[in-house]
C-alpha cells in the first residue's frame, strides 16, 4: 500500500498536505527553499522558561508613565520603557558593527538579550497603541510570534492585555502598560 507523504514546513515542521503551498499551522511558504536566500534568523532548540509573575507586581506600573514597559525573564526592572504609538521589536543584523547599525528610535533592539541566537528577526513584531490598549502584530517573522502561548498569524493585529507574555522566536518577554483614557 502506498502511503501519501505530506510536505513538512521548514519553519515549524508541521506536516501539511502534499499539494499545500503554505503551512496550515504557521502560514510559512512551502516548497523548494534551496533556491531562496538564507533566512535572517536561525531556529534554536532553546527551551523558554516561564515568568515568575509574582516578582512583577502592580507597584511597577507607576514607572511606565502612561506607556509600555518590557520585562525579560526573571527581571523586576524593565528592559525598555516606551510611549510611542508604534514600536517595532527586532534586532540589528548579527554581522553589524554597533556604530554602523544604530536602531531607529521606534525600534527596540533585542540583540543584547541574545535576539539572534533566540530567533528574533530584524523586524519581528510591532506594538501599536490604541485608545486604551495596544495591539501586537507579527511582521512576517521567520520564527514566529506567540501571545500567551498562542501563535499569531503574520500581519494580523491581536489585542494585547497588560501583563501578557509575548514570545518572539524563543525569546519570551512580559509586556506591562498603562495608557491614557
Amino acid at each position: 500500500m502506498d502511503e501519501v507523504i505530506g510536505t513538512f514546513c521548514p519553519i515549524c515542521k508541521h506536516k501539511n498536505e502534499p499539494a499545500a503551498s503554505t503551512c496550515t499551522f504557521c502560514g510559512a511558504i512551502l516548497g523548494d527553499l534551496s533556491a531562496s536566500e538564507p533566512s535572517t534568523t536561525r531556529q534554536m532548540g532553546i527551551e523558554t522558561s516561564k515568568f515568575e509573575t509574582a516578582s512583577i507586581t502592580s507597584k511597577l506600573l507607576p514607572i511606565v508613565f502612561k506607556g509600555l514597559a518590557i520585562f525579560t525573564l526573571d527581571q523586576t526592572n524593565p528592559f525598555a520603557i516606551r510611549n510611542e504609538d508604534e514600536i517595532i521589536l527586532g534586532r540589528t543584523p548579527a554581522d553589524c558593527e554597533p556604530e554602523e547599525c544604530e536602531p531607529e528610535e521606534c525600534v527596540i533592539d533585542l540583540s543584547a538579550l541574545g535576539g539572534y541566537e533566540m530567533g528574533v528577526s530584524r523586524n519581528h513584531a510591532m506594538l501599536t497603541k490604541k485608545r486604551r490598549s495596544y495591539e501586537l502584530t507579527d511582521l512576517g517573522s521567520t520564527n514566529g510570534t506567540w501571545l500567551n502561548e498562542q501563535r499569531l498569524i503574520a500581519n494580523q493585529p491581536y489585542p494585547l492585555m497588560s501583563g501578557a507574555q509575548v514570545r518572539l522566536g524563543h525569546l519570551t518577554l512580559l509586556i506591562i502598560f498603562e495608557v491614557d483614557d
